[in-house]
């Protein structure tokens, strides 16, 4: 019986509970999934859920870190991770994504240098996906200079990297190294042209 609604999964919840059953599967994936991910979910419910377990599965970290991300308490994720480091668990390429994310939205800075060096430690620092989260974040956080330096270093790049790169220097106003990195490109897409034209529109250069 798949849930449709966190009251169906607090019925279905207590009645394993009764069963003894609570922590077995597929029910405890499909009761993370369903409150951690989903429009109808309650991830502070996927966390207490995943705090319980005996032997709470690494995924379900990822969870609800993601569901966190999403949400209106970003903050909550980093109480997820110190959590998910207490019970023994490592992040992995899923993990991280979404903790920047977080760390942009609050704008920490301090928090998101610590992770970029957690990402150096644990051997992601070359994984894509990862990286132009870490170019996002910097550029969200106006750091140009962090932003470049991984920029320059990153082995790989695809679109989303020049994007980020470009999005950063546009919402610094730098429209002169945005419009190198645009010219620069290989490859652009709306939203390359969007985060031109609206770093022109910040620095008041409206007739580039």
């Amino acid at each position: 019986h798949r849930c449709k609604s966190m009251s169906e999964l607090n019925k279905m919840h207590a009645l394993l509970i009764t069963l003894g059953l609570s922590e077995e599967e597929p029910f405890a994936s499909r009761t993370l999934s369903f409150s951690a991910l989903s429009s109808s979910g309650d991830v502070d419910y996927a966390y207490r859920y995943l705090s319980k377990l005996s032997n709470p599965p690494a995924f379900g970290w990822n969870y609800v870190i993601r569901g966190f991300s999403n949400s209106r308490n970003p903050e909550k994720t980093i109480r997820a991770y110190i959590q998910m480091l207490k019970t023994g668990f490592s992040p992995d390429h899923m993990t991280y994504p979404f903790l920047l994310k977080s760390l942009s939205r609050l704008l920490n800075r301090k928090l998101g240098g610590c992770l970029h060096s957690s990402v150096v430690k644990t051997g992601f620092v070359w994984d894509l996906f990862i990286c132009n989260s870490l170019l996002h974040m910097y550029g969200t956080f106006r750091d140009r200079a962090s932003a470049r330096k991984l920029f320059d270093e990153m082995p790989f790049k695809n679109l989303v990297t020049w994007n980020s790169l470009l999005d950063g220097y546009a919402k610094c106003g730098d429209v002169v190294s945005a419009r190198q990195v645009f010219d620069d490109m290989n490859e652009r897409d709306v939203v390359s042209w969007s985060s031109m034209v609206d770093g022109y529109v910040k620095s008041g250069e409206y007739n580039e």
